[in-house]
């Protein structure tokens, strides 16, 4: 049980405490919101699954899920990966967008 623990923890990024302010700024967030609700907006426009998207745009899913959900720091080679998997311009990623629709936990109730 130790090890799985130790396992999952050893994949998660750990920031510098100097720098953690700096993921909390306004610009900082609008940035990165905007790039997540310009990608979940393009994988809708397709038809796409989080799972097909995060194949045509070669990254893991876990990874893919995270860019949508706004909670990762965009690099230069993820927003390099995800314009070739949609082929668009990068600008389009960081577009002006309506913001992310916060979704309760667990699954979509159906009907």
């Amino acid at each position: 049980m130790a090890q799985r623990r130790r396992k999952a923890v050893a994949h998660q990024r750990r920031r510098k405490p100097a720098r953690l302010a700096q993921y909390e700024t306004p610009a900082y967030r609008e940035w990165v919101e905007r790039a997540a609700a310009n990608v979940r907006r393009l994988r809708a426009a397709r038809g796409w699954s989080q799972e097909q998207a995060a194949e045509a745009c070669e990254l893991s899913p876990r990874h893919y899920q995270a860019v949508e959900a706004g909670a990762l720091n965009l690099t230069v080679t993820t927003l390099a990966r995800l314009t070739a998997g949609f082929g668009v311009d990068p600008i389009e990623l960081l577009l002006s967008a309506p913001p992310l629709r916060q979704r309760g936990p667990g699954r979509p109730k159906r009907g």
